[in-house]
């Protein structure tokens, strides 16, 4: 098709600059027609979606422990959710990023406070086990086969996850906190 384009530019060119041939103009028309045909039947072939596969009911990145709970009891409940979560996940990491970086995704920073690999946590701040949730095991290793999401390689990089969104919030915590001790410096003064 860019091959009948330039040519047609070509005869456009000697045409505009008064080299106008019948031969010429019979080329014209020739190559216009090929487009035309080359542009319907463009129209006309099956277009790639680019509408990625979603699972019912949810809307991700999921914002809230609840709506991971939720995800969570559906998943397990349900054998064709299930399907459309893993095939999600596929469809989302076609390219085979680490799981570290395509995380948020998935589950945004405020839906994971709640959540750790193993559970273990203060009283103050209790903790879910990430190690027991299908969706964060069995559906990451189904999702991915091709990458050879071991259970240890899974709590390894589940872990970096979970280090890394914990790191995010601690740095926007002590931003917002320098932000207000400047607010209240600048007020005394």
């Amino acid at each position: 098709m860019e091959r009948i384009k330039s040519q047609l530019a070509v005869y456009k060119r000697a045409a505009a600059n008064g080299m106008v041939e019948p031969e010429n103009l019979r080329r014209i028309k020739a190559l216009r027609t090929q487009l035309a045909v080359l542009d319907r039947t463009r129209v006309q072939l099956p277009r790639p979606s680019t509408n990625y596969a979603s699972v019912r009911g949810f809307d991700f990145p999921l914002a809230s422990g609840d709506e991971v709970e939720r995800l969570e009891r559906t998943v397990r409940q349900d054998r064709q959710v299930r399907a459309e979560f893993v095939r999600y996940l596929a469809t989302k990491n076609s390219t085979h990023v680490d799981l570290v970086d395509c995380f948020g995704l998935f589950f945004a920073d405020s839906s994971m406070v709640n959540y750790n690999w193993n559970g273990i946590s203060s009283h103050r701040f209790p903790k879910r086990a990430m190690k027991t949730y299908s969706i964060f095991t069995d559906c990451f290793q189904d999702a991915w086969p091709g990458l050879g999401l071991t259970t240890d390689v899974l709590a390894f990089k589940l872990k970096r996850t979970v280090e890394k969104i914990n790191n995010r919030r601690n740095v926007q915590h002590s931003k917002r906190r320098r932000k207000a001790r400047m607010i209240k410096i600048v007020e005394i003064e």
